[in-house]
């Protein structure tokens, strides 16, 4: 928990940009996204609900509280503190799991997640793992095991996890292995992409898709799985940082020893961004209408900690670029929104042009996908910087205040 605590604190201020910055969305305006006005107000009223992006629509809010007279920013006792994980459909309580040192839940924000509108978590003792939905026990599986993934598809409940001592992962449909390695890393987790909840896994044309590797260093080997059937992903001295399938082409962004950022689709290859050894953060492949694109962030030099730009990169090249480090959040045409920390215990947002639409002071992401947005309105769920403030929702320049002891970990737009 501490850890993803550490890495939003770590934010960089993102202050330079130029005005064609992520005009990936030039016709959408700054009020479609901020809304009248703009800025920044505030509704006092705890319990105020949360206005729906449509009528038939709701905002879904998972969160960690602890109890009232703890404080969990210091978290002087981790892992011995009790708490529960809340879900939240417009403002309004749902769902309440006991966890932490009394409940067979954790409390760390990496071990539940906000699928397809349902809240799983997941739990492990000494003997076994534990998986529930919306706090029902739904499979226990033999063993220390931790989800990678998780992909509701054709009425079926496809998961993929890793063995907690690294000795491979299993993939089970409705809790029945249907793939059993003894060796393996899966590429990626949960919140790792702004264009999908599900993690590793993903549906590519009605079949069940991951990746991982085999081995270590230069004995390191990639692959592609596609409804059980495995492919090797061919490297030639290069650190691979995503790779995924759009329709039938296998799309692969790496790292090219000596000459920078390589992006492959299908046969395809291009080097991108040329650079010495550039080093990368959080990059991943989307697809913006029929262009595929790489984003994340870079840093030039390795003594650098945290990347120094923002960029998106298209199979040209660099598409767009900004100074600092953002995390990112698509509308439903996937076109890039971002959101960081304003360098200042706050947060900044930015639309398709880098316009700052809002800075909202005392307020930061404490968890990793805590952006969505429906159409061109944005909704983000951020938590006080010190321990003395209330959550909110924030969106179209409004806040909306949601009292508890505790931090919003996911959020999620679904129709009733």
């Amino acid at each position: 928990m501490k850890t993803a605590f550490t890495f939003f604190a770590m934010l960089l201020a993102a202050l330079a940009c130029t005005p064609e910055y992520f005009s990936l969305n030039p016709n959408v305006s700054r009020n479609a996204v901020l809304g009248e006005g703009g800025g920044h107000s505030g509704s006092s009223d705890s319990s105020a609900v949360i206005p729906p992006p449509a009528t038939d629509t709701s905002v879904l809010v998972s969160a960690v509280e602890f109890p009232e007279d703890y404080d969990w920013q210091r978290d002087t006792a981790f892992g011995q503190v009790s708490g529960k994980i809340l879900l939240l459909r417009g403002g309004v309580r749902i769902l309440e799991i006991p966890a932490g040192a009394d409940g067979k839940a954790s409390l760390d924000p990496d071990m539940h997640h906000l699928v397809d509108g349902h809240l799983y978590t997941e739990y492990s003792d000494g003997t076994g793992t534990y998986i529930s939905r919306d706090g029902e026990r739904l499979f226990t599986f033999e063993g220390r095991e931790y989800l990678r993934g998780i992909l509701p598809m054709d009425g079926h409940l496809y998961t993929l996890s890793q063995r907690r001592d690294g000795k491979g992962f299993l993939l089970r449909q409705d809790g029945e292995v249907l793939l059993d390695k003894d060796a393996g890393i899966v590429l990626k987790s949960f919140r790792d992409y702004p264009d999908r909840q599900s993690g590793a896994l993903y549906e590519n044309e009605g079949k069940v898709c991951f990746h991982y590797s085999r081995g270590t260093g230069s004995e390191r080997v990639w692959y592609s799985v596609q409804n059980l059937v495995e492919s090797q992903i061919y490297l030639y001295d290069e650190e691979l940082l995503d790779a995924r399938f759009f329709g039938d082409e296998l799309c692969v962004v790496s790292t090219a020893a000596g000459r920078g950022l390589k992006m492959t689709i299908g046969k395809r290859q291009n080097i991108v961004q040329k650079a010495a050894n550039p080093k990368m953060k959080g990059i991943c492949l989307i697809k913006n209408g029929q262009e595929i694109l790489a984003i994340g962030g870079i840093a030039f030099l390795q003594a650098d900690r945290n990347p120094r730009q923002t960029c998106v990169w298209s199979y040209s090249g660099v598409k767009a670029s900004a100074e600092g480090e953002y995390r990112f959040v698509l509308d439903g045409e996937n076109n890039v929104y971002m959101y960081g920390s304003d360098g200042n215990s706050g947060t900044e947002i930015l639309n398709g042009k880098c316009e700052r639409v809002s800075t909202i002071g005392g307020m930061t992401p404490y968890s990793r996908r805590v952006a969505a947005m429906h159409g061109t309105q944005m909704y983000l769920a951020l938590s006080p910087a010190d321990s003395s403030g209330a959550t909110v929702i924030w969106s179209r320049g409004k806040t909306t205040q949601m009292r508890l002891n505790g931090f919003l970990t996911d959020i999620d737009i679904q129709s009733d």
